[in-house]
């Protein structure tokens, strides 16, 4: 059960990175519910006692959580919404100039 839990989490987790351009809700969404799993796999095996399994799962549990936050948050940065340009670019079209005065 913590095994597969943990798989079905880093399958959330990575499906979130995938997700947080189109859909920036859903991707958030998906990190928590992929955190939540991760507890709710680990979690039975700890209190059961089986120490070689719990380890294995927090062992992949905490490189993946590592992964996706460098990934979405200190490499990614804050994104703009598609369609819009960083501060400082040229727009696509140059400004029309004044009429000359007559």
């Amino acid at each position: 059960m913590s095994l597969s839990a943990t798989v079905v989490a880093v399958v959330f987790l990575l499906a979130s990175l995938v997700l947080e351009r189109r859909a920036a809700a859903v991707g958030n969404a998906l990190v928590v519910g992929g955190l939540l799993t991760l507890v709710a796999g680990v979690a039975p095996a700890a209190v059961a006692g089986e120490q070689g399994v719990v380890f294995v799962a927090l062992a992949v549990a905490v490189a993946v959580v590592l992964f996706v936050g460098y990934r979405r948050f200190v490499r990614g940065g804050p994104r703009a919404p598609r369609g819009t340009r960083p501060p400082g670019t040229p727009p696509a079209v140059p400004p029309v100039p004044p009429a000359p005065a007559a």
